[in-house]
């Protein structure tokens, strides 16, 4: 609280008190000797003067500790409940009473919220599983037609796998709202998890004759296995979209005293340097995304979100024209958050 702030809101307490000086000073004037008195007026004046500036630098100081702590409140993002005043007086009960009630009306709507966030993700997961239903009909239909129009065949599968992708987006997408509820962090083999996003990704880098040559990848990482395959399967998934014909995809790692770093390299049609710095902003598609209209803009949004909260260090590197590479720290640990082994 600045001193300004303490005179406006005491204003009409310091108008008395002035006011009553004036006063008294006025009845002195009016009924006593001037000549003999003029002294001790002013020396009355002078002392109520001190008892009045004693009384304002206290009331100021006190004020300015009490509800000063409110405006740290405001500037630390810290609870409240630390810093509303102690004391008994009737504004400082009110202060209580109204961040009180407002407590528990923000709480019942973030219930209501969240309960309406629960019911849709609900809904969005019984509607992926269901889906996938008619989706495996229609490839088993596909398959027993195959031979009669080739071409279509193929062009029918291709869809299919961009809606079996999609679909399994939008259940992983819905799960990423309740990543706490479904995180277990295990220590298990990068290899595995690599050789598990290529299986997904399979039809769409085989459709391109992409090349997926792997480097060294026996290592042994500590992290969540489900959630690791999902942002390798999106990375993989781009370069699906952005390397051309016959183009390359190379996978490596290398070790440090702490992580395993992975590398994904595509011998793609890079990234813009407008774009590098965007690319993981949600529904970002870039000028390759609006070239391609395949893009949405959230796999690699998800994927920095779920890696952020895994402890995964997510980042991307790209020169235009030449090359694409994605590099994911993982911690390679099995003391790390008391993981079992598999």
């Amino acid at each position: 609280m600045k001193i300004t702030e303490y005179i406006k809101s005491s204003f009409v307490s310091i108008l008395c008190q002035w006011a009553l000086i004036l006063i008294i000073n006025g009845v002195l004037l009016a009924s006593t000797n001037l000549e003999k008195s003029t002294g001790d007026i002013l020396y009355l004046d002078l002392l109520m003067l001190l008892i009045f500036l004693a009384f304002f630098t206290y009331g100021f100081l006190r004020e300015k500790r009490k509800y000063g702590n409110l405006r740290k409140c405001l500037d630390s993002n810290s609870s409240v409940d630390y810093y509303l005043p102690e004391d008994d007086s009737y504004y400082s009960e009110l202060v209580r009473d109204i961040v009180s009630q407002k407590t528990s009306e923000n709480l019942e709507l973030v219930n209501v919220y969240k309960n309406e966030l629960d019911e849709l993700n609900n809904y969005i997961t019984r509607w992926v599983h269901e889906i996938k239903l008619p989706i495996s009909v229609a490839e088993l239909m596909l398959e027993n037609s195959y031979d009669s129009d080739i071409e279509f065949s193929r062009k029918f599968k291709a869809e299919l796998e961009r809606i079996k992708f999609l679909v399994n987006q939008v259940l992983y997408a819905g799960r990423a709202s309740h990543y706490q509820e479904d995180h277990t962090a295990t220590q298990f083999s990068l290899k595995k998890a690599v050789g598990e996003a290529i299986k997904i990704n399979a039809y769409f880098l085989m459709a391109k004759n992409i090349e997926i040559v792997t480097g060294n990848l026996d290592f042994a990482v500590t992290t969540d296995e489900k959630w690791l395959v999902y942002i390798l399967e999106q990375i993989l998934n781009n370069a699906s979209k952005y390397v051309q014909q016959d183009g390359k995809v190379e996978i490596f790692a290398q070790e440090t005293h702490k992580t395993v770093v992975l590398h994904i390299k595509d011998s793609g049609m890079g990234i813009p340097p407008s774009d590098i710095s965007r690319i993981f902003d949600k529904g970002f598609t870039g000028k390759n995304g609006r070239k391609t209209s395949k893009s949405t803009g959230m796999g690699l949004y998800y994927s920095k979100k779920i890696s952020a909260r895994l402890g995964i260090g997510l980042t991307a590197n790209s020169i235009e024209g030449e090359y694409t590479e994605f590099q994911l720290s993982i911690s390679k640990f099995s003391d790390y958050l008391n993981v079992t082994k598999i």
